[in-house]
């Protein structure tokens, strides 16, 4: 996305605390507090100022909840494709750590054979092929696993939808027509809210 961005003067890409290329921290638990303060953390001693604040899936979710607890640090917000509406995973906090950990593995193990897949096809655009392994970058780190087991044990972000009506920053939302993960219907739900 940061070549489509160049035109700002500057530009900061913060991993999300548990789901980047940063090394994880055993100690610290993965939830939605824990990645509010990092973020918040970074812009006070980083950026020092409020942001335009964009979050994709997940991302988009950590933007909501950001937004809802700390407004002054943000002018507005871009989604795409976001978690907010749907995507949370409160059921998460009583399935026990072996079941979290299958759907980890599937997680991951879907992306791959996507990949496979489009590799094998000497017709596909490779551009297909490039976003599928950006896309798997992330669960490829040390401590991804752990990281997305800690947090579904803390139910993700369920509570969103009812509290969306009280942001009150200028909102750009962005959806794919074939997004296969959170499907499309929910990009008309925030597109209602906002």
């Amino acid at each position: 996305m940061l070549p489509y961005l160049t035109s700002h003067s500057e530009i900061w890409a913060i991993d999300l605390l548990g789901f980047g290329f940063t090394e994880p921290v055993p100690l610290i638990p993965v939830n939605p507090q824990s990645i509010r303060q990092h973020l918040l953390g970074i812009l006070q001693a980083w950026i020092t100022q409020p942001v335009i604040l964009i979050g994709a899936s997940l991302g988009g979710a950590v933007a909501i909840d950001f937004t809802l607890h700390y407004p002054d640090w943000v002018k507005s917000l871009i989604l795409i494709d976001s978690v907010g509406f749907s995507g949370s995973f409160p059921i998460g906090q009583f399935l026990p750590s072996s079941l979290l950990e299958l759907g980890a593995d599937w997680l991951r193990f879907r992306k791959q054979t996507a990949l496979k897949a489009a590799a094998t096809l000497p017709l596909l655009n490779s551009t297909l092929i490039d976003a599928l392994r950006c896309s798997l970058l992330h669960q490829e780190m040390p401590g991804w696993k752990e990281a997305i087991i800690s947090f579904s044990q803390t139910g993700g972000y369920a509570d969103l939808s009812d509290r969306m009506g009280q942001i009150q920053h200028p909102t750009l939302i962005l959806w794919g027509r074939s997004d296969d993960i959170l499907g499309t219907q929910d990009a008309a739900r925030f597109q209602a809210v906002n």
